[in-house]
């Protein structure tokens, strides 16, 4: 263990489970052997009191703690020889394991942070003694539920490399097609997910797609048409796994298919009640509000909301993210922003008490705050939350990451609606570079900065961006002509030329887009102007706003149709083409 904080409870919890896998048991120093049966507690307690009157530990009876010196924390491992070194460190490892629930109950978060500490101590005996090349499935079992933990305590990239290793050596060893590979590329995939990742989790989950396809459970999982679109409930799970990646990729209507599938197919199999169901309901939700379709997506997350205050309770953290989505939601709908800011400020408040204040879920509740200060007037208070957690994002995620543009694009956006151009056109511009041309925030950053160099004066600047942007629309199709963000596009290009007073201009822009021009506001633009749905696909469904995509970058910040989904900044081109012609 790690010589500080050693919770007595380690070896409480992880009894039960030791006591039923006989091979550790065998390995397992004669110390340990039954060391919680009711028999010997009374001698653990007399054990610790001896080494707490010795000077060798400290013991807080109040919190089950127990410390001990560094120095002869060293000794005692280091008087070992080499395989009695590698026999108490594979003791130390299933201790750590089996005191973690494969279940991952909230209520022992707490707990489970204590181990963090002890299991990286482990981990680097491992690296320091050179035993990666003597890890056996058993082991990777083992380091499975560690990668679980530092996931869900946000260190996502140390959680990264083990899965990685785990992935490998059950590929080698199980196959492709095995129970547990594909648990742990799920794992990977959500992990690379949490990085912004896009294209990695997209690799990952889309493999394990393919896996499931051809591989099902019972005969009567093949008895389906077309058979290469299945349902079996594994193939539902990866469907759902999926869906927010092609959201973040920005690939929404595809994230839409696959939710909808996800959700249909996890209904069928374990109802409409089952935490797994309520989480693809979340995630289709989330994807409807990002396409337009606002009532479709208020519907589902008010369900969802329920159904987990009911079951996990207010702090859970699914419920939590569903109330801070619901709160954009509000938000981006312009209605209730005092119900949306009150929503949104108790996510922050209790994300900071449970995750901490430098977590990345907890820096993402604070940019959606922004967002509701700058709607409610409160430009100052938006500033200023912004400000604060500028550095801590750029220390602990990096000025390349999506947290970081996401974090500068609000800014840039407060400072827009507040009249400060100059500083908005210095945050937005060095981010633009760090869009590809061809994903849905490219336009929407775009064409925010446009918006910006119009009102510094810079006109023929901002034509040539909007102009840029409004060819390239026409060009690829992304959106159709009746799309609310080609509208926006249309309206500052015919601002820009009454302007200019080129009604020739004007005139051919409405001809192109016949519902610009209708409603031109010369003042402060809305950045939730996209509310309306778009006929993007044969299942169009109800209205909604696509722009307060909470995971937008809104790059252009300023940008009034747009908050454009600050986490789709991550997605890359090779993404996109990696998901487009793709049958899930």
């Amino acid at each position: 263990m790690y010589h500080e904080t050693i919770p007595e409870s380690i070896f409480q919890r992880s009894w039960d489970v030791w006591k039923s896998s006989q091979r550790d048991l065998e390995r397992c120093p004669d110390i340990l052997q039954h060391v919680w049966t009711e028999g010997t507690q009374a001698r653990f307690r007399r054990a610790l009191s001896v080494l707490v009157d010795h000077s060798i530990i400290e013991y807080e009876p109040s919190k089950g703690l127990c410390t001990m010196h560094p120095v002869v924390h060293t000794w005692a491992r280091e008087r070992l020889p080499a395989t009695e070194q590698r026999r108490w460190l594979r003791c130390k490892t299933a201790i750590l394991a089996y005191c973690i629930s494969p279940y991952l109950e909230a209520s022992g978060r707490h707990f489970r942070g204590l181990l963090v500490p002890h299991i990286r101590s482990c981990l680097q005996l491992y690296d320091s003694q050179d035993l990666s090349r003597f890890l056996t499935l058993d082991t990777a079992s083992k380091l499975e539920r560690f990668a679980w933990v530092f996931a869900e305590q946000g260190h996502w990239k140390v959680a990264r490399g083990l899965l990685l290793n785990i992935v490998t050596i059950r590929e080698a060893k199980l196959g492709k097609q095995h129970d547990n590979t594909i648990r742990a590329k799920l794992s990977l995939g959500q992990t690379y997910w949490n990085l912004f990742e896009v294209k990695d989790a997209i690799m990952f989950q889309r493999a394990v797609l393919d896996s499931l396809r051809w591989h099902r459970p019972r005969l009567s999982d093949w008895a389906i048409w077309p058979l290469w679109a299945p349902i079996h409930l594994p193939y539902c799970i990866a469907l759902n796994e999926i869906t927010p990646s092609l959201w973040l990729a920005g690939q929404r209507l595809w994230s839409k298919r696959t939710g909808k599938r996800a959700v249909d197919g996890l209904t069928i199999h374990i109802g409409r009640e089952d935490p797994l169901t309520l989480k693809a309901m979340f995630n289709l939700g989330r994807t409807y509000l990002h396409l337009g379709e606002e009532e479709k997506s208020r519907e589902l997350l008010v369900w969802v909301l329920r159904r987990q205050k009911r079951y996990f309770g207010m702090n859970h953290p699914d419920t939590l993210m569903t109330r801070n989505e619901l709160g954009i939601l509000l938000c981006a709908s312009k209605k209730h922003l005092n119900a949306a800011q009150r929503l949104v400020e108790n996510v922050l408040q209790t994300r900071k008490k449970i995750m901490g204040e430098e977590h990345a879920y907890t820096l993402w509740s604070v940019n959606d705050l922004s967002k509701i200060y700058v709607e409610v007037g409160r430009t100052d208070d938006a500033f200023r939350i912004l400000e604060n957690i500028a550095p801590i994002v750029k220390r602990t995620l990096g000025d390349d990451h999506v947290g970081m543009l996401l974090t500068k694009s609000n800014l840039a956006r407060a400072y827009y609606l507040a009249g400060n151009w100059t500083e908005a056109e210095e945050t937005v511009r060095p981010l633009l570079a760090k869009l590809q041309n061809d994903h849905p925030d490219w336009f929407h950053n775009m064409y925010g900065y446009a918006h910006i160099l119009f009102k510094l004066g810079r006109i023929d600047e901002a034509e040539r961006y909007g102009t840029q942007v409004m060819d390239r629309v026409m060009r690829t199709k992304i959106f159709e002509l009746s799309h609310p963000r080609t509208t926006s596009i249309a309206e500052l290009l015919i601002m820009i030329y009454r302007h200019q007073g080129r009604d020739e201009m004007v005139a051919a822009v409405q001809k192109q887009v016949p519902k610009a021009g209708l409603s031109v506001e010369q003042g402060r633009f809305d950045p939730y102007a996209v509310r309306r749905a778009s006929e993007q696909s044969s299942q169009t469904t109800p209205k909604a706003e696509t722009p307060t995509e909470r995971t937008q970058v809104q790059l252009t910040a300023p940008a009034a149709g747009q908050n454009s989904a600050s986490h789709n900044t991550r997605s890359q081109n090779p993404t996109l083409r990696l998901v487009n012609s793709r049958t899930f």
